[in-house]
């Protein structure tokens, strides 16, 4: 039987259906509110990431036209903190360069500075590479590089075939400009060995470094052999494979230091000093040498004998082409900077230094036999084509020999980089 609606619900169907409407118009609204601001989102972050690619892309760009051009001889850097001269050489190379195809950033030059931490004041570079995205997007890349360098002498002991330390033989490190006479306790943990054949590490023996292995003349990599317990102490890499080393980077036989000798063998300072071409110290003599280049033989210490090595007027440099034998107790004393002492060889004769003999400077013997005895200090840097630093031997490393013969390649290290923000 048909029941007639209560006259106050007429219409309540219209409205709830009108409450529908309106939600369900609200909810379409706010979603599409929602994928609107989604997408409007989406499209500035990939805006934002394309004008990040060409930054990035203007910071590989930069680095290797710069690599390009220092190889051509068409872009130069300053040896320099000069701000001025890198300024103007940047913007005249950069601005000759057409920009790659596909990618929208520009280069812009900053500042130039001494590296921190190096003592030798070699300079750092920075520019800002702009890139540019679609609808306006920016971002802003700093970048700071350097030229590198190449290092003749990188290791405190290198040996071309073999290389042993014995039981509690140490190697160290130090900067001369730093401490005169250094402890273990000043070590710098730059101590570096290496050897292109064997090392051989024995019970108790330190490296504050890495031990660096190089390979032979068959490609063949070098090896290390430990023995005792304890065994030895490596505070760096141990092992770490490097490739061929030069073992001969100076050209003591067929180089620059081959054309020295020709010239030092005829023109010296021996003779300003009574010296013949071969040198014996007595026991208990002594001598000083002077700045200026010296040419012998053969080298003798007794024991008990000084060599002493006076560098405030210039570096003293010997040359060598026979065989060097420093016996208990003798000492070659320096009053001077290490880096100016240098014993060069070209002989495959044996230097050796006995129990308690001491040495301040650089052996740079690449074919001759190396050996230092028990107690024997060293001070510098020792170079050879075989090695032996018997029981108790202290030598520390002075990491300013590495400037001393410096290579600057064309080859462009990046340093750091980071995003600019507004």
């Amino acid at each position: 039987m048909y029941s007639p609606c209560p006259r106050d619900q007429r219409g309540f169907v219209m409205v709830v259906a009108l409450v529908l409407i309106a939600i369900l118009t609200l909810l379409g609204t706010s979603g599409y509110l929602m994928s609107t601001t989604d997408l409007q989102i989406s499209g500035a972050y990939r805006d934002a990431k394309a004008a990040l690619y060409n930054a990035n892309a203007g910071v590989h760009f930069a680095l290797g036209a710069m690599e390009n051009g220092l190889a051509e001889g068409t872009f130069t850097l300053p040896e320099t903190a000069d701000e001025k001269s890198y300024l103007s050489c940047f913007n005249a190379y950069f601005s000759s360069l057409s920009l790659p195809e596909g990618f929208s950033f520009t280069l812009e030059p900053k500042d130039c500075g001494p590296i921190p931490g190096d003592k030798d004041l070699w300079p750092y570079f920075t520019f800002v590479s702009h890139g540019r995205g679609p609808a306006g997007a920016r971002c802003s890349i700093l970048a700071r590089f350097k030229r590198r360098r190449d290092f003749a002498i990188d290791f405190g002991a290198f040996a071309d075939y073999v290389l042993d330390f014995k039981n509690s033989g140490s190697m160290y490190s130090y900067d001369s400009r730093d401490v005169t006479n250094p402890t273990g306790e000043d070590s710098t943990r730059e101590g570096d060995i290496c050897s292109n054949g064997e090392m051989f590490l024995y019970n108790s023996s330190l490296v504050d470094g890495s031990t660096k292995l190089g390979t032979d003349l068959d490609g063949l990599d070098g090896h290390i052999t430990e023995f005792g317990t304890p065994g030895p102490e490596v505070s760096g890499i141990k092992g770490d494979k490097v490739g061929r080393v030069n073992p001969d980077p100076l050209g003591a036989r067929d180089g620059w230091l081959a054309d020295e000798f020709v010239a030092v063998k005829a023109h010296n300072n021996n003779k300003a000093l009574g010296l013949s071409n071969k040198l014996n110290l007595r026991q208990g003599e002594s001598l000083t040498l002077t700045a200026g280049n010296y040419y012998f033989t053969d080298i003798r210490l007794h024991n008990g004998s000084t060599l002493d090595i006076d560098t405030s007027g210039g570096p003293v440099q010997i040359y060598l082409s026979g065989k060097l034998v420093a016996d208990n107790g003798a000492v070659i004393n320096l009053s001077g900077d290490p880096p100016d002492f240098t014993i060069y060889s070209d002989s495959d004769d044996d230097i050796i230094f006995k129990n308690g003999s001491d040495l301040r400077g650089l052996v740079y013997a690449p074919f001759a036999n190396l050996e230092i005895k028990n107690s024997g200090d060293v001070f510098g840097s020792l170079w050879g084509c075989t090695l032996d630093v018997k029981n108790r031997g202290e030598l520390y490393f002075d990491t300013r020999l590495k400037d001393r013969w410096v290579e600057i390649t064309n080859e462009i290290c990046l340093l750091a980089w980071k995003e600019l923000r507004d």
